[in-house]
C-alpha cells in the first residue's frame, strides 16, 4: 500500500492566480509542497535548480515548457499535468506527444482534480 505521507514537491504553472490558488489548496491538503510560478521560463528555472516531483501547467507555451523539461529531466522523470482552459483542449495532443503524462481541464471540481492526482499515479 502506498504511503501519501512523504512530502511531494509539485510545481504549479500558470498565469491564472486563481487556478493557482485552488491547486494549491487541492494540494495541499494531500501533504504536497507547493511552488507557485506564474511563467514558463521561471518555472524552467526553478526546475533546473530543483527538479519537482508533478508538474501543473496551465499556460499558453505549455507544450515548448514540457519540451524543455523533458530535455532537462533525464533521469528525473516528473509526472506532468497539462491544464488547458476548456475552450483550449487542441494542444493535447501536442503536448502529450511531447512528454506530458496527462491533462486535465480547467476548471475543474475537487473530486475531478482528486480523481486525476489517483489516475495519475500521484496519489
Amino acid at each position: 500500500m502506498k504511503r501519501h505521507c512523504e512530502l511531494k514537491r509539485c510545481l504549479v504553472v500558470d498565469d491564472n492566480l486563481e487556478w493557482r490558488g485552488r491547486a494549491q489548496g487541492f494540494l495541499a491538503s494531500h501533504g504536497f509542497y507547493i511552488v507557485q510560478i506564474e511563467s514558463e521560463d521561471a518555472a524552467y528555472a526553478h526546475c533546473v535548480s530543483k527538479m519537482p516531483d508533478v508538474v501543473l501547467i496551465g499556460t499558453r507555451r505549455a507544450t515548448a515548457f514540457i519540451r524543455r523539461l523533458r530535455k532537462l529531466s533525464a533521469g528525473a522523470e516528473p509526472i506532468v499535468i497539462m491544464c488547458p482552459e476548456a475552450n483550449d483542449v487542441s494542444s493535447v495532443g501536442d503536448a502529450i506527444w511531447h512528454g506530458a503524462t496527462d491533462y486535465l481541464v480547467k476548471p475543474c471540481n475537487r473530486e475531478i482534480f482528486d480523481a486525476k492526482l489517483r489516475q495519475t499515479g500521484i496519489l
